[in-house]
């Protein structure tokens, strides 16, 4: 009878680890999603912000073949040039 005691006492030890661990991931998780959630919306406002400071100034830049050409002629030229 002893025996059977102990080793019931022993499986619900077991099984309140279990669910105090289970407990804790499922914690550890959402504070994951909240902190990935948190992030994308940063992201975005950098984005946005980006965009809403140099957008006059990037519609106002060169084509990128015609600034590699202003770049090439602006170069200074070497002895091996």
């Amino acid at each position: 009878m002893y025996e059977i005691h102990m080793q019931l006492y022993s499986v619900l030890q077991s099984e309140r680890r279990f669910n105090s661990q289970l407990y804790d991931l499922r914690d550890r998780l959402e504070q994951s999603h909240s902190t990935n959630r948190s992030l994308q919306n940063y992201v975005e406002f950098l984005k946005n912000s980006y965009t809403a400071v140099f957008s006059d100034t990037i519609s106002g830049l060169p084509t990128s073949a015609n600034h590699r050409s202003a770049c090439a002629d602006a170069a200074p030229r070497t002895l091996y040039h």
